[in-house]
Parts: C-alpha cells; sequence; structure tokens
C-alpha cells in the first residue's frame, strides 16, 4: 500500500511539475510575441525616443503590461491607458493626441469621440466661444500630429492666439463639446490645440437650444386655418411651441412657419409627439426636411442675440 501511494504521490508531482513547466513556457513565449509585435509596430510607425517612452509610461497602466502590443491595435486599450495615465499626470495631453493621430485612431461610424485626434478629415463641427450662441461652421481638414486644423466657411471670424474655443461635434451618440483653445489662424483655416477634453452635451441627435421666436403653425393640409404661435426651443430634428387654445393633438401633422435669418420663409413638416403643460405646449418632430433647411435652423438658433434684435429691428 505504502509502495503504491508513493507512485501516485509521484505521477501528481510530475503532473505538477509539467503543468508549471509548460505554463512557464507558454507564458515566456506569449511575452516574445507580445515584444516582438510591440518592436514591430514601433519600426513601422517609425515612432521617435520620446514617443516610444510615452507608450512604455502607457504600458505601466495595463492590467497586463506585457501585452503592451495591445496599445497599438486596440482603441479602447489605448483610451483606457491614456485616461489613467493622464489622470495620474503621468504624461502630457497633447502628447496623447498627437500620439493618437500617429496610430491613425478616429471615431468609428456612430461611435463617440475621445479626443480631436480622432476627428476624420471632412468630419463637419460648429466652433464656438465658450457657452456663445455665435457658431461658425467648419470642416476637419487633413489630421496633423500637432494641432487640430479645420476650414472655417466664409465669413470666417477671425480668432486670436490664445481664445478659448468649444468645438461642436455631432454623430450617431448624440452632440460632443470639445474644449480647445486657438494656436493661429490664415484666412480661413484656424489651427487649434489637441485635447482629450470631450463631454456630452446633448444625448438627442441633432443641435436644440431654448429659443423665442413668433411663427404661424397650420395643419398640413390645404386651407387649414393657420395660427400664431412662439415656438420655445428649436432644433435640427424638432421643437416645442405653444399650442394656440389647445388646438393640437399627439398626432397631428403640421407645418409650422418661421423665418430664415435671410428674411426667407423657413417651412417645417413636423408630427406632435406629446403636449405639456396641460396640453398648452406641442413637442413635435420634423419629418421630410433637407439639410439644407437644417442648416438654416442652425443660422437661426445660433444667431447671438444682438445681431437677432438689429435684424428685426431692420
Amino acid at each position: 500500500m505504502f509502495g503504491l501511494l508513493s507512485l501516485l504521490f509521484a505521477f501528481v508531482g510530475v503532473l505538477v511539475y509539467y503543468y508549471h513547466h509548460e505554463t512557464k513556457r507558454v507564458r515566456e513565449k506569449l511575452t516574445r510575441f507580445a515584444e516582438e509585435a510591440y518592436d514591430a509596430h514601433v519600426r513601422r510607425l517609425e515612432l521617435p525616443p520620446s514617443w516610444i517612452e510615452v507608450t512604455d509610461t502607457l504600458s505601466r497602466y495595463l492590467a497586463n503590461n506585457t501585452k503592451k502590443h495591445l496599445l497599438f491595435e486596440n482603441p479602447q486599450t489605448f483610451n483606457a491607458a491614456a485616461s489613467a495615465a493622464l489622470e495620474d499626470e503621468a504624461v502630457r495631453e497633447d502628447t496623447i493626441a498627437a500620439l493618437r493621430v500617429r496610430l491613425g485612431h478616429s471615431v468609428s461610424e456612430g461611435g463617440a469621440p475621445t479626443s480631436t485626434a480622432s476627428l476624420k478629415e471632412g468630419t463637419k463641427v460648429f466652433v464656438r466661444k465658450p457657452r456663445s450662441r455665435r457658431v461658425s461652421r467648419a470642416v476637419v481638414m487633413t489630421p496633423n500630429p500637432h494641432h487640430l486644423l479645420v476650414e472655417l466657411a466664409p465669413p470666417a471670424p477671425r480668432y486670436p492666439s490664445g481664445t478659448a474655443l468649444e468645438i461642436l461635434y455631432r454623430n450617431e451618440r448624440g452632440i460632443f463639446r470639445i474644449i480647445t483653445s486657438v494656436l493661429g489662424q490664415e484666412d480661413n483655416e484656424l489651427s487649434l490645440r489637441h485635447t482629450e477634453k470631450v463631454s456630452r452635451e446633448q444625448k438627442r441627435k441633432f443641435f436644440r437650444t431654448r429659443v423665442s421666436e413668433p411663427a404661424r403653425v397650420c395643419r398640413d393640409a390645404e386651407e387649414s386655418e393657420v395660427h400664431t404661435t412662439r415656438v420655445l426651443d428649436l432644433g435640427g430634428g424638432g421643437a416645442g411651441f405653444t399650442n394656440p387654445e389647445a388646438e393640437f393633438q399627439v398626432g397631428d401633422l403640421l407645418r409650422i412657419d418661421l423665418t430664415a435669418r435671410d428674411g426667407a420663409r423657413l417651412s417645417l413638416h413636423a408630427k406632435v409627439l406629446r403636449l405639456s403643460e396641460d396640453g398648452n405646449v406641442c413637442h413635435v418632430e420634423f419629418y421630410s426636411i433637407r439639410e439644407s433647411v437644417r442648416d438654416k435652423i442652425y443660422n437661426l438658433i445660433f444667431s447671438p442675440p444682438q445681431r437677432q434684435q438689429q435684424q428685426q429691428q431692420q
């Protein structure tokens, strides 16, 4: 019996030894593979020593720093490490943004942006001074590691160097606000500081804000009675307005006529989604709306109050 137990223990010992030996061998193999993959990415991207030092720093914020090659292959891994390193002040914000450009990170279809460096070439954005209602349209130009370059739509306002600005960006996830500052401007081309300061401005798909605009509204049918109203909030996807004499109900199809900033009539087709304030306010969603009309809506809601007063007086 003793001899049989000895053989059993010996057999188990061999299995344990073999398991640990194989585990160590596999771990070493994976580590070599990760190092080789990391070195291959560094050579492919031709990273300078200063940026290699940054990626080494980021690797220390990984759950398993032997997998630092994933910084180049998986944007989520990069984002998590970068966020932790920035919070720890171990790296600079503009350095992370520049590295993003070099790695080719960009906002995925319908994804949330993490940095100015994530905005693709050709992306349409709005630029404004913080919390100002005056907004300039712009298009993101070729990505650059050192700054975000956008082309302002004419007539382009002038922004002195050092001016704090916000970038408003919209996609399927909602509306995002990115805080940055001006590095320089040449004609319509505006150079902005890269930043990781991104926050969700609104969850809705289109910009929307409170306004106070006179309007006319009727059912979307021939020879319908026209009522005067006041639009209380307005955006690219819908509006809220006073319901004259509680005339309209949920499900009604309406036509709302506003005056655009160029003086032309802005005719919007909408469906009543809900009522509030005891039926005195209608909340509607626009349908069959062209992008050119949506642009006129944005021009209306983003005009500064002073300009609105001047135009109304004229």
